[in-house]
């Protein structure tokens, strides 16, 4: 409900230049408290799920206990099949409801400097933070449209225009975020997750086969998977 508060405040009034909390039950029904308490407790479910496989990898490895760690390895793995693809869709609705209520983070985390009528969705971008544009960038036609609004066609609004409506709106201001620290992280975050996905997949494809003890390089990529 903090994070949520930060980014859409509700339920305050000022009081001698501080905020005061007058109105609970606006601040647990505030919209962004949903998309982001879906996706923050899914995302606990991922790690409790690896933090159990990769305790029971390093031990399947040294060979001790295999009848328990085996029984723990699968319960592990299926909370982190079921979790990793559910952090990825929680993530994703709660992206488009950010392009609805925060534009410019979504055209940010995107490096859409100009508004595209499809979007592109950016995969690689050189990205010229002072000269507001991408001096190099590998994108998929209409990718963004389809992924903020499920549209083929729908227009989604760069920083340049964001910019000058803002400064009309709220006054002279640089409203432009770091947009490589952005785009970047937004895109590690996107890879780690697939890279869980994948990894979930895989395991349950050898534990289906009853290979999974059988196979040091599987468990060491999930150990080793643990920090991400």
């Amino acid at each position: 409900s903090a994070n949520s508060f930060m980014q859409h405040p509700v339920g305050y009034v000022v009081n001698n230049a501080r905020l005061e909390l007058n109105d609970l039950a606006a601040l647990l029904t505030n919209p962004y408290l949903f998309y982001q308490y879906a996706h923050t407790v899914v995302s606990g479910m991922v790690l409790s799920g690896y933090f159990v496989m990769a305790v029971s990898a390093y031990k399947l490895l040294r060979k001790e206990h295999i009848d328990f760690f085996m029984r723990s390895y699968k319960t592990g793995l299926i909370c982190a099949m079921i979790a990793t693809v559910s952090v990825v869709g929680t993530g994703h609705f709660y992206n488009q409801y950010l392009a609805y209520t925060q534009p410019m983070k979504m055209a940010a985390s995107e490096a859409l400097w100009e508004t595209a009528e499809p979007a592109p969705f950016v995969i690689f971008a050189m990205i010229d933070e002072d000269n507001r544009r991408n001096s190099y960038q590998l994108a998929l036609p209409a990718g963004l449209s389809v992924l903020a609004y499920n549209s083929l066609n729908t227009p989604v609004k760069g920083m340049n225009d964001l910019q000058l409506e803002f400064v009309e709106k709220y006054g002279p201001e640089h409203y432009i975020p770091a947009v490589t620290i952005l785009f970047w992280s937004f895109r590690g975050m996107v890879g780690i997750g697939f890279w869980l996905i994948f990894l979930a997949a895989l395991n349950s494809w050898f534990w289906w086969r009853k290979q999974i003890a059988y196979c040091p390089a599987l468990l060491k990529a999930t150990m080793w998977s643990l920090p991400l």
